[in-house]
């Protein structure tokens, strides 16, 4: 029988979605067949660190207490090639923190075939920790370091998008003035053709963060500076009604392009709250099916 694969399924990240990107990371531990894949959770902290340890399997000990700290292993993401003398290791692996110089031992690794990132935002899913993992020589599942910075800034992507002819809502993006001091939106927003109702959102997050509808100038405003305090620039859309959401996951992994099944989201809300959204669990099975090698 063939080994496994070890998968580090890693969520948390700095962002302010970091707790639905703790849903979604437990989510996929509990999807993931273990009979062909080992997996293990990988959370990163908002203050930047790094922990394992089976105690991040359990959702109840979420946010992380100082008692529930003391059962993980704190580690750091290895980058680089060691010396032939030295090597640590030839897989993708993390390195436990521990006490260093001259009598320190030789420091323990965790060692896995393959990084799952299941960050929300900032961070994770706009390049930056994509472009770690390509340093780093790791196998890892989704974009790639160009596609993840594009599409996760929302403007930029819609320029793409009516590049390539694909249709889309038009809008307007506002960005956050470099002051400390008032910000007078209704002048960023001098000559700028907006019909109401709108959609107001931050520009580089999702999930429903900082997301508004406005139907008069007052309430654009209002969203525009709530968006500013999460984000550096605020997409303005028009406002569908009666809009009905799907969420559908598509890979063209080994040269074939397939589908996820498709999924309602189902909100109680006028927009989806990603607080009530189950995210990614119909999604799971296509990328099992991209991970057999």
């Amino acid at each position: 029988m063939a080994e496994k694969k070890k998968i580090a399924i890693a969520f948390g990240g700095y962002s302010t979605e970091h707790d639905v990107s703790v849903l979604t990371g437990l989510q996929i531990l509990e999807a993931i067949d273990s009979t062909l894949y080992e997996v293990f959770p990988v959370y990163v902290a908002q203050n930047g660190c790094w922990y394992v340890g089976d105690a991040l399997l359990n959702r109840k000990n979420y946010p992380l207490s100082a008692e529930t700290k003391k059962s993980l292993k704190l580690v750091q993401i290895h980058i680089g090639a060691n010396d032939e003398e030295n090597r640590l290791s030839s897989k993708p692996h993390f390195v436990v923190s521990g006490k260093k110089g001259l009598f320190a031992k030789k420091p323990e690794i965790i060692e896995f075939d393959f990084f799952l990132p299941a960050f929300h935002g900032t961070i994770g899913e706009d390049g930056a920790m994509q472009g770690l993992l390509e340093v780093a020589g790791i196998p890892y599942l989704g974009f790639r370091v160009l596609g993840a910075a594009c599409y996760m800034n929302k403007g930029f992507a819609k320029t793409v998008f009516r590049d390539k002819g694909i249709p889309h809502l038009k809008a307007e993006v506002v960005n956050r003035p470099v002051t400390d001091g008032f910000i007078d939106v209704k002048v960023l927003l001098n000559g700028r053709d907006i019909q109401y109702p709108v959609c107001v959102k931050p520009c580089n997050l999702g999930s429903s963060v900082g997301v508004s509808f406005a139907k008069n100038e007052e309430e654009l405003c209002a969203g525009i500076l709530k968006v500013f305090k999460l984000d550096s620039a605020a997409i303005v859309e028009p406002k569908i009604e009666n809009l009905v959401e799907y969420n559908i996951a598509v890979t063209s992994a080994f040269g074939e392009t397939r589908t996820s099944a498709i999924e309602r989201p189902m909100r109680k809300d006028e927009f989806l709250d990603f607080k009530l959204s189950w995210l990614l669990l119909l999604k799971v099975k296509v990328w099992q099916e991209q991970l057999e090698i």
